[in-house]
């Protein structure tokens, strides 16, 4: 109406708005619990959707698959083994390939049938192709579940019956080892691998990674596998296969034992092949100059997901970190305004700018001369606008001038057709 709208009067509205659906809901109490109830109950009798069956193949690791149950345990969702439990062929949507296929149904495969009380959850999560797409929401195609999780899942239009509800139970790996094995391998897949890592370097135990793949026990590992023998770990007595089990149990790896480090394919677990992995010093940096956003993202990641520990470094203060003390640094989003340099001016210069030193935007020598000796640095996101064209650090914005004049003219061309296109059809 032409008045000005107060802080005062917005919370009022908000105050008599909530009074109001409140009290609405009351009167209306038994025809709301009704519909609640009929929600659930048609999601059991008659599922809404496309596919009526989600299945995840026993071909899965355990890991993952027990990742995906303890989600679904906790969003409620009900899964379960077939009913019947022969082996036989079906035909459905595979998640791995994007194309309808055939494909064998195991007895021992996880059934999400869509007839549950939490039927429309289960389609909107398992949904394998999103037709919904706005510029202003986050990218959809993220809450299809078996993509999240790397699994090798179908979507099947026909029902499935299901055996017995398993939700709700608690899943553990089932593990058949050695008394005293010479070595354990471990396959680095998952981020349970990366915890039960994390968690052995602390108790200063000896790995070894694989440099190339081998294959022992008519099992096949791939580059990157660990590799934990007996021999080099002597002073940890006793304790070493107590620790190393214990920690397999905690973070559900799928750890083996081997009773030889011969292998029957690659190279032998005593040869240059396998690196004894060095535990990290890791710092990150924060403080006004960068994203706090990133910065809890990967402080997130490091303390409560791998439980590694990783020193907090105030970016403002780059020229004075303790830098033979680090070993991996992460620099997160961020301005950092204070990585600049001072410079003597010219004879030239300080006649005409009365200055005797000038601020150059660059990146400290120390960080460059601590990269030089082996010190690895990463960089996210718009932290990468300092790097740009810096001496040193081979990061360029374009590649030739040529590019350079193709990109400006492309950059000046949307800018100017942006005009013409309506607010409310620009990406947001």
């Amino acid at each position: 109406d032409g008045d000005t709208l107060t802080l005062r009067s917005r919370i009022d509205h908000h105050y008599i708005t909530g009074l109001s659906t409140v009290e609405s809901a009351y009167k209306h109490r038994d025809r709301i619990i009704a519909k609640f109830q009929e929600f659930f109950t048609a999601g059991q009798q008659n599922p809404t959707g496309k596919y009526k069956a989600f299945v995840i193949q026993n071909s899965t690791g355990d890991a993952k698959r027990i990742d995906l149950l303890n989600w679904l345990d906790f969003n409620g969702i009900e899964y379960g083994l077939p009913e019947d439990a022969r082996s036989r062929s079906m035909k459905g949507f595979s998640y791995r390939t994007g194309k309808n296929e055939s494909f064998k149904l195991d007895g021992k495969d996880i059934i999400i049938s869509t007839a549950q009380k939490r039927s429309v959850l289960t389609n909107v999560l398992f949904e394998p192709n999103t037709i919904y797409t706005d510029s202003l929401t986050y990218d959809l195609t993220a809450w299809s579940i078996p993509y999240v999780y790397g699994l090798d899942a179908y979507a099947v239009e026909t029902p499935i019956k299901v055996k017995e509800n398993l939700g709700r139970k608690k899943k553990e790996m089932e593990y058949i080892w050695d008394t005293k094995p010479y070595a354990y391998v471990q396959e680095w897949k998952t981020i349970h691998d990366l915890r039960f890592l994390a968690d052995i370097l602390k108790k200063k135990v000896v790995v070894r990674v694989a440099e190339e793949p081998f294959e022992i026990k008519k099992l096949f590992y791939d580059r990157g596998s660990l590799v934990i023998t007996r021999k080099g770990n002597e002073y940890l007595g006793n304790k070493f296969d107590e620790i190393i089990r214990r920690s397999a149990k905690k973070n559900n790896t799928d750890l083996a034992t081997v009773g030889t480090g011969l292998v029957t394919i690659g190279k032998d677990f005593g040869s240059g092949k396998m690196r004894v992995v060095k535990a990290p010093r890791i710092a990150v940096l924060a403080g006004d100059e960068v994203s706090s956003r990133n910065f809890g993202e990967i402080w997130h990641f490091f303390e409560q997901q791998i439980n590694y520990p990783l020193s907090v470094l105030d970016a403002s203060k780059v020229s004075s970190f303790p830098y033979k003390e680090i070993d991996v640094m992460i620099m997160p989003e961020g301005s950092y305004r204070s990585f600049v340099t001072e410079i003597s001016t010219s004879e030239q210069k300080k006649k005409q700018t009365s200055a005797d030193k000038l601020i150059k935007n660059q990146v400290p020598t120390k960080l460059l001369d601590w990269i030089k000796d082996g010190g690895r640095l990463i960089v996210i996101g718009s932290a990468m606008d300092k790097f740009v064209d810096q001496k040193g650090y081979g990061l360029v914005k374009y590649e030739s001038k040529d590019v350079q004049k193709i990109e400006e003219k492309k950059a000046q061309e949307k800018k100017l057709s942006d005009r013409l296109t309506k607010y409310k059809d620009r990406d947001r």
